[in-house]
């Protein structure tokens, strides 16, 4: 019924349903092993043992999509009546900030190893690939400092750099 009611009502995708039945049918079968008393006696604590047993195995991304999944569950089950109390709103999953994933900083073998990579294509837009990366690695330049550069920005004889801060409007004069 519920397979039927995700496709039916909700319209959801095949992959989608797919992945919300197999956390019903986990933790279906987690509550009938260790639960206190099947659907009728379905509490918090049923709900908050289910995700601590699953936490450690999980990183932050698949246990919010495990408490994502199981919350549309106890969703269902109030709905239908299964269970009295709509115990959707307890199941807590981490919060998931933007770029979190990605690493704040790159050692300098990583940053060897890219310039190493950049340098081979020998292609104009190689060549100003590889500019760009340069900037980047060794002056620590923002991507819009980057974007504002000029050819005039450049001064050949005094061996400078003007760069215009995005940040702050003010120009540095940095050594070629």
């Amino acid at each position: 019924e519920y397979e039927i009611w995700l496709r039916e009502e909700r319209g959801l995708a095949r992959s989608s349903v797919a992945a919300l039945m197999w956390e019903a049918r986990n933790f279906l079968a987690w509550q009938i092993d260790h639960g206190s008393g099947g659907l009728a006696g379905l509490s918090v604590v049923d709900v908050d043992r289910h995700m601590d047993l699953r936490a450690p195995k999980l990183t932050r991304c698949s246990l919010k999509s495990v408490a994502e999944r199981l919350r549309s569950l106890l969703r269902y089950l109030h709905i239908t009546g299964r269970v009295t109390t709509d115990l959707s709103g307890h199941v807590i999953a981490p919060t998931l900030y933007a770029y979190e994933g990605v690493p704040s900083v790159l050692d300098r073998g990583q940053i060897v190893a890219v310039l190493e990579s950049a340098k081979k294509d020998g292609t104009s837009a190689g060549l100003r690939d590889h500019a760009i990366l340069q900037l980047l690695a060794t002056y620590g330049l923002r991507s819009g400092e980057v974007r504002n550069l000029r050819l005039d920005d450049i001064d050949w004889r005094a061996e400078s750099i003007r760069i215009r801060h995005t940040k702050t409007r003010a120009c540095s004069f940095l050594p070629l």
